[in-house]
Order: C-alpha cells, then sequence, then structure tokens
C-alpha cells in the first residue's frame, strides 16, 4: 500500500519516553492515546500497532471528532494528521495548546 516509504518503529520506546516513563519491561503501557487521521487504513493500522503495544486508542476522523473525545476522555498522546477534512491540523494544535500540553506527534503526508 505505501510502499518503500514505510518503516515500522518500535512504537513502545519512543511513546514512552514523550509520555514520561521509562522503556523497561515493567512500565506501564495503559496510556491512552487519539489518532487524528481521516485516512482510515492508516487509522486502523496505527490503532492496531499500539494496541498490540499495550496502549489504549482512542480514533476520530475528524478534528470535531477529536474535540469531542477530549472533552470525554483523558489522553496521554495525541497523534495529528495536519490534512483533515474539516479543519488544518496545525489550527487544531494551537487550539489543544490553549488549555493543554497534551504531547502531540504530527504524522502528514504534507510537504510543507
Amino acid at each position: 500500500m505505501w510502499g518503500s516509504q514505510v518503516q515500522i518503529l518500535p512504537l513502545r520506546p519512543i511513546f514512552l519516553k514523550i509520555i514520561g516513563q521509562a522503556p523497561t519491561e515493567t512500565a506501564n503501557v495503559s496510556a491512552h492515546i487519539l489518532i487524528v487521521e481521516d485516512d482510515e487504513q492508516i487509522q486502523q493500522f496505527l490503532a492496531l500497532h499500539l494496541q498490540n503495544d499495550g496502549y489504549r486508542v482512542s480514533t476520530a476522523l475528524t478534528g470535531e471528532k477529536m474535540f469531542d473525545v477530549l472533552t470525554t476522555k483523558a489522553v496521554d498522546l495525541i497523534i495529528l494528521d495536519l490534512n483533515l477534512p474539516d479543519a488544518d491540523g496545525l489550527d487544531l494544535a494551537r487550539r489543544i495548546r490553549q488549555t493543554s500540553s497534551v504531547p502531540i506527534i504530527v504524522a502528514s503526508a504534507r510537504k510543507r
């Protein structure tokens, strides 16, 4: 699907570092990650791998749905696409920053 451009990294040590836990075998991996991605195949791919690593995962296809999740659930990390159908991801990140310091990873195909 994505050809040679895809590299699967071991996500557990990366995310544990971002959420402030030491990447040891006994670290608690029950962190809650929100994936905001409008491409359902990419969203499902990320969710599957994160769930297999022990993370709790919520998903949103739009910026509006992202804020619905953020108002009802505590989230430890957001993976945010920049190209959403209802909003620009950078604008969404700015809005999140107004009220939260939750870590945000931007994952996008946008070139600039």
